[in-house]
């Protein structure tokens, strides 16, 4: 179940499936390969290569993924994915293997409406039948609707999107079932369509969590803080060490081409993390 989730997670928050892998990793056109690594630093500030964030991935010409794996800190393999195409473009399947025996492989087969767009994701796990996945769309080709005949540990099923005129997404329902709402996503955009705010609501109007993002040029986040419903700063999950009232900022290294090939996380000033990018072109 977590596998399906993980693969789904990117259909279910990206509007556009006319966009390529490169431009959903803001890397620019040409790129070969990718081979990524992040480090985390400890409590004495030394970077340390961060279990499982070890990944290498292959494009196409077009810059979709052909295959992505992953590997452990002593260089085994945790998983892999490989994907087809119809025109190197239109994604036609995944098969999604780990070293988990238990969870050998997933394989996941994509069907398109007359447009061309996704309409039915099916799934194949190891054992038992396929589950499905059907999306909807209004006039404009905008994603409109999500629902997943999955139930067992997730906390939603169905989703429901609105757009401004610029097509941007500006909300995301999420239902438990057809009819009971679990939790409202909206967002704000500035005019080069960078999320700059995100909030989350429960239907009684509790105000869950606020984000602010600050980008730039390239269209990468380089500073983000997160509040409570009271705006206090909250304390940030993906951060190590975790502090209370952290804000988080980002500094980039581009190459001649305009892609990061590092990336360095700073927690209140100290220095968190850092991501490694090995392009080839």
């Amino acid at each position: 179940m977590k596998l399906l989730l993980l693969l789904f997670s990117t259909l279910l928050l990206t509007n556009s499936f006319s966009q390529s892998d490169l431009e959903l990793l803001h890397l620019q056109p040409g790129v070969k390969s990718l081979h990524k690594r992040k480090y985390t630093a400890d409590e004495k500030g030394r970077l340390i290569p961060s279990f499982r964030e070890d990944l290498v991935m292959r494009f196409n010409e077009k810059g979709m993924k052909l295959y992505e794996e992953a590997f452990f800190g002593d260089s085994s393999v945790s998983h892999s994915i490989s994907f087809s195409y119809q025109d190197d473009s239109l994604l036609t399947g995944q098969i999604y293997k780990t070293a988990a025996p238990e969870t050998d492989e997933l394989k996941l087969t994509y069907e398109f409406d007359q447009a061309g767009r996704i309409s039915i994701v099916s799934s194949y796990p190891p054992e038992g039948g396929p589950s499905c996945t059907y999306y909807s769309y209004d006039e404009k080709g905008n994603r409109t609707g999500v629902k997943m005949d999955l139930s067992e540990g997730v906390n939603y099923t169905r989703f429901a999107y609105e757009f401004d005129d610029g097509e941007n997404c500006t909300k995301i329902l999420r239902y438990k079932d057809d009819t009971t709402l679990f939790s409202t996503h909206v967002y704000h955009y500035d005019n080069q369509g960078n999320k700059v705010r995100e909030s989350w609501t429960y239907p009684d109007g509790t105000v869950e969590v606020i984000r602010k993002n600050t980008f730039d040029n390239h269209g990468n986040v380089i500073r983000q803080e997160v509040f409570d419903r009271y705006g206090t700063l909250l304390k940030q999950p993906l951060a190590y060490p975790v502090r209370q009232n952290a804000v988080l900022t980002f500094e980039y290294v581009y190459d001649d081409h305009g892609n990061p090939v590092r990336e360095t996380l700073f927690d209140d000033g100290e220095i968190s993390s850092v991501i490694t990018r090995t392009l080839l072109y």
